[in-house]
């Protein structure tokens, strides 16, 4: 018997590893677009984030001037 097939954790070789190499790439764009479209602005969830963050830091920036301005 082979190494390649006694060890469990081997890595596929030939065909089985480029079939495993296009589910991932399959699954990441899946995942992606999932992503996109149960966001309210079409872009990815990091960026809604990352824009309501912003969002709230200027508020409160602003509100800090107004208060002691």
């Amino acid at each position: 018997m082979s190494l390649a097939t006694s060890d469990p954790f081997a890595s596929p070789a030939g065909p089985e590893k480029t079939a495993a190499r296009h589910r991932r790439v399959a699954s990441l764009r899946v995942r992606e677009v999932r992503d996109r479209l149960t966001s309210t602005s079409g872009t990815r969830p990091a960026f809604d984030y990352e824009l309501l963050r912003q969002y709230a830091q200027n508020r409160l920036s602003g509100a800090w001037e107004r208060n002691c301005g």
